[in-house]
């Protein structure tokens, strides 16, 4: 579901709070500061290049993604996962599906914005669906 309205920033910022060392850890991001919640303001308030999604499960917030689309040094616009986290019990195949979902609906919104490449750092439990959709790691 993408972010959209204040209700839902609350919900998923009492979730980032409960979970926020462990989507420290999962995507590898030094836990100093809450640069997770200040991508999220961004991507409420609707500025540009920023997209956000919450992961739900019976009315609970269970997962965030969140993503960006930047310029680059040649001027083309590159579109980046920043944050994919499922919440460690959480991680059934419905849930992981609507992480699926919110990949391509992220593909789909940052082409649509000028972005000529998609970029995925998160990997982990999302390999295969990743693979099986045409991304590729890269190094």
């Amino acid at each position: 579901m993408k972010i959209e309205t204040g209700a839902q920033l609350q919900a998923l910022y009492a979730f980032y709070q409960a979970e926020k060392h462990n989507i420290f850890a999962v995507n590898q991001i030094d836990p100093i500061d809450d640069r997770v919640y200040a991508m999220l303001l961004h991507v409420l308030n609707g500025e540009r290049g920023w997209y956000g999604e919450l992961i739900e499960d019976g009315g609970q917030v269970v997962g965030v993604f969140v993503m960006m689309v930047s310029e680059t040094l040649t001027g083309k616009l590159i579109a980046q996962e920043i944050v994919a986290y499922l919440k460690e019990d959480a991680r059934t195949q419905g849930n992981k599906l609507a992480i699926a979902k919110a990949f391509h609906a992220f593909e789909d919104w940052a082409k649509a914005h000028g972005a000529y490449r998609v970029k995925v750092s998160t990997y982990g439990d999302y390999i295969p669906m990743l693979e099986n959709h045409g991304y590729a790691a890269y190094t």
